[in-house]
């Protein structure tokens, strides 16, 4: 976590020993100053007191009915959730109901905040994180810079592709549309090449499409400069690694997570259509070589410690870094940030078709979400919403 350093400077009441006379008279002479020091104290607050004082009536942030809130919204939604609540860097409240996996899936496992499961598109947030890094590392670079450069030289992008800037990419604003029926297998080295190759669009207005994070997989290798690669791998491979490498060194081992994985393992969490009627569970991808927009596996805590030392340390990000990758009219990878009754609040969630089964928040007031569970019934629309109003009607 991250710590402060605490100094107590101690010193003598007394440097010297006064002859028993004299102190007898320094004793008199300072009775004498304290009754009429008391007496001017008592007058002083007696003239004081001309009235009631009101408070100022601000409200004030509820840290337990925030929690209550959350348990509330989501019990009897999903088979199982874990949550954690940071609060200026700090784990203040944690909790986990259910089961991360059913009978149905070999015998049933308990839901805990140390569970991992698929965070989806929360992994956008971790790649923006990544790339910021890079540019701000790699000498004469920007998020204004095309991505042309950057891009595997085996590529045949059009001039349209070659201009897009790596900011269009992680503000959603490419010109990059998302197809009908896009998937995991959408997002290969083979399809992205292709789109590279056929790419004519001028359209700049926002449009959400996974392409434009799963684009950084093969980006990002090569905004680093001397990056060793891999004899015996093929292109895709060799860029998936180094990808995955970088992230999990430059971002979340800043966070203390250890052997992140982008492939379901057993102990991971499992996704569950709700209401449940003993089905067997999903999201148990092998990512490594779709990653980008998609693919780790975290647990609540691991997601709320990026959380933490994202905002409260410069372990990942300086200050400086942090309030220009996360302006309001940045937000890279955030991309479900709102407007809320206290300001902006920082919200990215991930859903892969169970319902948005992973969210992390931060709040203006340092308060911080991460929450994780194994499906749900709520819309999109409704589970993003939620985030928001679990916060704002925590507020007395």
């Amino acid at each position: 976590m991250v710590k402060a350093a605490l100094a107590i400077a101690v010193k003598s009441d007394y440097l010297w020993e006064p002859h028993p006379v004299v102190l007898d008279q320094k004793i008199r002479k300072t009775m004498r100053r304290l009754l009429l020091l008391l007496l001017f104290a008592s007058v002083t607050i007696g003239a004081c007191k001309k009235g009631p004082v009101f408070g100022t009536n601000n409200p004030t942030f509820n840290l337990d009915k925030f929690e209550q809130n959350i348990i509330n919204a989501y019990t009897g939604h999903c088979v199982g959730f874990a949550y954690c609540i940071n609060q200026n860097g700090q784990l203040v409240r944690s909790g986990a109901h259910g089961l991360a996996r059913t009978a149905a899936d070999g015998g049933e496992v308990p839901m805990t905040i140390d569970t991992r499961i698929t965070i989806a598109s929360i992994t956008k947030f971790i790649t923006a994180l990544g790339v910021a890094r890079a540019v701000y590392d790699r000498a004469n670079t920007d998020f204004f810079d095309k991505i042309g450069p950057f891009l595997p030289s085996s590529f045949q992008p059009t001039a349209k592709f070659a201009d897009i800037t790596l900011e269009e990419l992680l503000i959603h604003r490419s010109g990059i549309k998302k197809a009908p029926g896009d998937g995991i297998g959408d997002q290969s080295f083979d399809n992205l090449k292709q789109l590279a190759a056929s790419f004519n669009s001028s359209d700049k207005t926002y449009a959400y499409c996974n392409k434009n994070f799963s684009l950084f997989r093969l980006i990002l290798p090569n905004l680093l400069p001397g990056v060793p690669w891999t004899p015996g791998l093929s292109e895709e491979e060799a860029y998936a690694q180094v990808y995955k490498t970088y992230i999990d060194d430059y971002v979340l081992s800043k966070a203390g997570i250890q052997s992140p994985s982008v492939v379901w393992r057993p102990g991971y969490a499992s996704l569950y259509p709700y209401p449940y009627n003993n089905e067997h569970g999903g999201g148990r991808q092998d990512w490594t070589l779709y990653c980008g927009a998609g693919g780790y596996y975290l647990s609540a805590k691991e997601l709320a410690a990026l959380m933490a030392y994202t905002w409260f340390s410069d372990e990942i990000a300086s200050k400086d870094e942090r309030d220009n990758i996360f302006h309001k009219t940045n937000l890279y990878g955030l991309s479900e940030s709102r407007n809320g009754d206290h300001g902006l609040y920082l919200i990215k969630g991930g859903g892969l078709g169970y319902g948005n089964h992973a969210f992390v928040a931060h709040y203006p007031n340092g308060v911080q979400l991460a929450i994780v569970n194994t499906g749900n019934d709520f819309s999109a629309g409704e589970a993003i919403s939620m985030i928001q109003t679990l916060f704002d009607d925590a507020w007395e």
